[in-house]
């Protein structure tokens, strides 16, 4: 996957699905589909006395299904891959080859112009695909979570935002996220053929980690700005950004510790305390 290398900003029918740039660039677009997400969970998530059932009875473990679990978590793989092979070397290269102010926030644009962009792009699109996440969920009679919903509608948003405004920060939330997601959709297609390999909870620690350093890296563009003025951020559509991406990385934080706590955090403790009794 190789982002066109010029110093123009690809226009939308350089782009992949480009066709949609510009419906999408209206913010009523995807917040429309994040409600019709959120209202489709509402409706159709199981209760857990159902979603319990659903699992004594085997609902969703029909091997056509398997099939297309597996497909789905072996695209999103690559794709995540290609995505974190391709922006962070190029960004991780760029500051090395040249650590200053200009590399690091990219003012002018060139680095949004040959790489970022058209991974962002991509990244933004696959947003949209990953809701299909909870749609398997849904089928095999599983509920989908508050943590899960928080999740993608958040991501398209902020994806969203981070697009539209030319946000140099959004490197933190492409790298990163494309690095974790690679490891965990490879996780998930392989327990899905039955192979449970052991460190899931590892795979949750590194995601609140990438949270906590991406947050802590996006404000720091703000901390370059205020020690050098017009240097570091394009506009205040920027600043924006990294608000709106902060804000929403705040609750996903502390929802995915809540998760660790009560999926991992009792499950370690219930042998020292059968120890005590």
């Amino acid at each position: 996957m190789a982002a066109p290398t010029t110093l123009v900003p690809p226009s939308a029918a350089e782009l992949p699905l480009g066709f949609l740039e510009p419906i999408l660039a209206d913010w009523r677009v995807p917040t429309a589909i994040a409600i019709a997400y959120a209202l489709g969970v509402t409706l159709f998530n199981p209760t857990p006395a159902q979603a319990a059932a659903n699992r004594k009875a085997g609902v969703g473990s029909g091997a056509f299904l398997k099939f297309l679990v597996v497909a789905h978590n072996v695209v999103l793989c690559v794709f995540s891959a290609a995505v974190f092979l391709g922006a962070a070397p190029a960004y991780i290269g760029r500051i090395i080859n040249n650590p200053t102010v200009e590399s690091y926030c990219d003012k002018s644009g060139t680095f949004w112009a040959q790489a970022l962009a058209y991974y962002t792009w991509v990244f933004y699109l696959s947003k949209y695909y990953e809701i299909f996440d909870t749609v398997i969920l849904l089928v095999k009679g599983k509920r989908s979570s508050l943590l899960q919903t928080y999740h993608h509608i958040g991501a398209i948003l902020c994806m969203h935002v981070n697009y539209y405004t030319q946000s140099t920060p959004v490197t933190v939330f492409v790298i990163f996220n494309s690095f974790i997601h690679t490891l965990m959709y490879f996780y998930y297609a392989l327990t899905t053929v039955g192979i449970h390999p052991p460190g899931k909870k590892y795979l949750t620690r590194m995601q609140i980690s990438q949270f906590v350093v991406g947050m802590s890296i996006a404000l720091s563009f703000l901390g370059v700005e205020n020690l050098h003025p017009g240097q570091c951020l394009k506009s205040d559509a920027n600043k924006f950004a990294i608000y709106f991406n902060v804000a929403y990385l705040i609750p996903l934080t502390y929802l995915f510790v809540d998760f660790m706590w009560k999926t991992y955090g009792r499950r370690s403790a219930l042998p020292t305390k059968a120890k005590k009794e």
